[in-house]
């Protein structure tokens, strides 16, 4: 795969934090494209892990998958840190004693990865459970389509449970959105798609299969899987050679921060202004968003060149 061939899941990664931006800062349904762009996310995470670990041996692999762990969890610790001054504050709205909010915001953040205006870290937390769960079947030798298998299992046996619905469950966990019953099937997708060369199927097949799904999706939302996995892999199968490199790359940098940093804005705008629009609160999250996250990708480019 060239990095040419990149540069589609850079502009898409793009476009899905956009849209993630409009998940919190309005109801827009935006054609279902909301239930689709975290999951975009761990499909292209477990992508480039896999192509990360392939041809290593089992410790080599292990390493690796460990490192990723490692770098995800410094993230979500430091974003906690900085979105610490907003938990405070919902608990304070929500007139919780010391020790209760003590307890809530351990679970919160060791089970469900958000506390309030916090709500982009889930994703975060998820990559680390499935993370652990990966690095446990690759030590033991798992294939990537046990791996895919086991996440499909426990996929199904949330939603067939009605864990959503236990009480005991909610108590502790909240919601089955996270790395176990969501995240790592979308993350051992992304695997597959790398590990069995699915990036062979016709391109013209593919874009079909994608638009098809895309219309399905609107009525049965079931297909919004299809949909994130066949988007994923016809934007990396497609060479944008119209398109700079280091442009494609710094949209993908940019998506990032734009993901983790929006809703300290987003918090700052509702807090102050709490009856504007939500066309005016998303265009000046949004519009915040990009600059502040294209200079920090800027400092970190200039910071690499300035040590090279």
């Amino acid at each position: 795969m060239t990095k040419e061939c990149l540069k589609g899941d850079y502009c898409v990664k793009l476009l899905m934090a956009i849209v993630v931006v409009a998940i919190h800062t309005t109801d827009w349904n935006l054609l279902g494209l909301t239930k689709v762009a975290v999951p975009y996310f761990f499909v292209s995470s477990g992508y480039f892990l896999f192509r990360k670990i392939d041809g290593k041996n089992r410790q080599e692999s292990l390493n690796i998958v460990r490192d990723w762990i490692c770098k995800i969890l410094r993230l979500y610790l430091i974003c906690t840190l900085v979105y610490l001054p907003f938990t405070i504050y919902g608990f304070y709205q929500d007139n919780l004693s010391l020790s209760k909010s003590i307890v809530l915001f351990l679970r919160n953040f060791c089970f469900v990865g958000e506390n309030y205006l916090s709500w982009p870290l889930w994703y975060l937390l998820a990559v680390v459970w499935s993370g652990c769960i990966i690095y446990v079947m690759r030590s033991l030798n798992c294939k990537v389509w046990l791996m895919f298998a086991i996440a499909l299992a426990l996929y199904l046996m949330a939603n067939i449970l009605g864990l959503d619905n236990n009480d005991t469950y909610i108590k502790l966990f909240k919601t089955t959105r996270n790395g176990p019953f969501f995240g790592l099937l979308y993350i051992t997708s992304g695997g597959c798609v790398y590990c069995y060369n699915l990036l062979k199927i016709k391109r013209q097949l593919l874009c079909i299969i994608c638009f098809v799904s895309f219309v399905l999706m609107q009525f049965v939302h079931q297909f919004n899987y299809v949909f994130v996995l066949t988007l994923f892999m016809t934007a990396i199968s497609i060479p944008m050679d119209y398109m700079a490199e280091n442009y494609a790359v710094f949209a993908g940098s940019m998506s990032k921060w734009i993901y983790l940093l929006h809703m300290i804005f987003a918090g700052i705008i509702l807090l102050l202004m709490n009856d504007i629009p939500d066309w005016v609160t998303f265009l000046a999250v949004a519009s915040i968003s990009i600059v502040v996250s294209y200079f920090i990708v800027r400092h970190q480019v200039s910071k690499m060149k300035t040590t090279i």
